[in-house]
């Protein structure tokens, strides 16, 4: 291992520990990327203690690191993109820990790219004086010998999922002989590769762990001098150290914001690998599958994202690095919208007007933060009807919740609630009825909020539950969270109200 090549050089400033898992990590990506599975987790891990310990928050050997990222949680209000990249390495490095035959070059290079931002970020924060000036190298990527093989993986779980005809069942079948011929040539090219490198990396391997339980030994006595600091500090000195801590953001490539992304999707439901499914790796849509399929192709160059429930493309995703502004980017997505390409994947068949498909999607995978509310969050447009407003997400919608969107747009959920009657057995007084049409008619001007002010006594959750009831029944929403103070009603009002609550709404987001 040459350290003079490593892309986490700016860790020697901090305890060597750091420094030696990542180098490590990068050393045996090529001959066992299992191992960099665990030491990127335990960079992580390594890194959390850390920075526990500069804010107080204890961090014993006992101390899961699962718990230990809910416990800062609760210390530190961190930017997500942080959390969410202490948490990649963690899932990432748990298989790997408990399964050697679930590794792969490509989650050892994903946990690498994250790592190598989460790095920058500690040292930035942490780094003190050394850290004045740093600018962070764009992350060296090393060659990966398992990336031809993959390749051919997709090509024929591609060619299988493809619906056969008796028509091609022969070419199919001469198309797969091939692909397989080709994919054992290129195992036994990456067999070749990584005994050669394991070779080297074996002769060092054992010196390499005798050092490490040293390194950490160091580390976990820093630690503790860290924390005897920290809590010596007067109150508003910890406080102003935590405040700096949290203002902080992670600055991410294109390439690790994708990497997020792609996480946040399967999460979410989808299909994605922005590095394998991809168009030009001849990724293509298929029945009964929603996938998120990178790179398609348009006439004003490639989406980042293709949206598929089944063969029919529902949503454009423009994704950009952490830093853009996301906000002005639904405009790029929107032309992606009308010049979609079909390349004979699937037959366009829409009522969008110029848009061939309903639905864009701008993301930089930040979460949203009104301070910061262009730089943030899932941006999200409806093009079916060019009165609609761009409004941004908390999360990525689901399949089923896309399905259920495209039933009717706001405009004929809106001209259903003007022909609803009021008619129920509530019995409404005028004053109600009123309240609810001014609240119906914010919704239609675009407004986000609405208040209601309403005396004791005069009927305020009668009110509430019909104006529910009526946006749920037209599906101008889908979901709404009725909230209902219990300390204002005696018991028996609040056996009434929760049996309501429980069987007629989940406590989720409105959308």
């Amino acid at each position: 291992m040459n350290p003079t090549l490593s892309n986490f050089d700016f860790l020697k400033h901090h305890d060597e520990l750091l420094v030696r898992l990542a180098q490590t990590a990068e050393a045996c990506f090529v001959p066992d990327p299992n191992t960099t599975l665990i030491k990127m987790r335990q960079l992580g891990e390594e890194l959390a203690k850390t920075i526990a310990s500069r804010v107080g928050v204890d961090s014993g050997s006992d101390v899961k690191q699962v718990d230990l990222l809910r416990d800062l949680d609760y210390t530190l209000r961190l930017d997500k993109q942080v959390k969410d990249a202490f948490h990649a390495l963690r899932k990432l490095g748990n298989p790997a820990t408990h399964d050697i035959t679930s590794s792969s070059h490509r989650d050892a290079l994903k946990a690498l790219q994250v790592g190598h931002a989460l790095s920058a970020w500690f040292h930035i924060q942490f780094g003190g004086d050394k850290a004045k000036g740093f600018k962070l190298e764009p992350f060296a990527k090393p060659q990966d010998p398992s990336e031809k093989v993959r390749q051919l993986e997709q090509a024929l779980q591609e060619l299988q999922k493809q619906t056969k005809t008796a028509e091609d069942r022969l070419s199919r079948a001469e198309q797969q002989q091939k692909i397989e011929a080709q994919k054992a040539a290129a195992e036994k090219q990456r067999a070749e590769q990584m005994a050669s490198e394991s070779q080297v990396w074996e002769q060092i391997a054992t010196e390499h762990e005798a050092k490490l339980a040293q390194f950490r030994a160091k580390m976990d006595a820093a630690n503790i001098e860290y924390f005897k600091f920290f809590t010596g500090l007067e109150k508003q000195q910890q406080a102003e150290q935590i405040r700096r801590v949290e203002k902080s953001t992670l600055h991410l490539s294109e390439a690790e914001t994708r990497i997020l992304i792609d996480e946040q999707l399967i999460e979410a439901g989808w299909e994605a690998d922005s590095v394998n499914l991809r168009y030009s790796k001849g990724a293509r849509p298929i029945a009964n599958a929603n996938r998120a399929i990178a790179e398609w192709p348009t006439d004003s160059g490639p989406a980042d994202y293709v949206l598929f429930m089944g063969l029919t493309p529902v949503a454009v995703v423009e994704a950009k690095k952490s830093a853009k502004n996301v906000y002005d980017d639904i405009g790029q997505a929107k032309r992606y919208a009308k010049g979609l390409l079909e390349q004979g994947a699937f037959t366009l068949e829409t009522n969008y007007g110029e848009f061939k498909v309903p639905l864009t999607f701008a993301t930089n995978g930040r979460p949203y933060l009104k301070q910061l509310e262009k730089e943030s969050g899932i941006w999200f447009l409806d093009v079916r009807d060019n009165s609609n407003r761009r409004k941004v997400l908390k999360g990525w919608y689901t399949p089923q919740e896309i399905k259920t969107y495209l039933r009717q747009t706001p405009q004929q959920a809106e001209a259903e609630l003007d022909e609803m009657a009021f008619d129920y057995n509530l019995k409404l007084r005028d004053y109600q009825v009123n309240a609810i049409k001014a609240v119906e008619s914010s919704i239609k001007q675009g407004k986000n909020t609405a208040l209601i002010a309403m005396a004791t006594g005069t009927g305020k959750t009668k009110t509430a539950i019909a104006m529910v009831y009526r946006l749920l029944k037209s599906e101008r929403f889908r979901r709404i969270l009725f909230l209902v103070d219990r300390s204002a009603y005696k018991p028996p009002a609040i056996s009434a109200k929760c049996a309501w609550k429980t069987s007629t709404l989940l406590p989720t987001r409105l959308r």
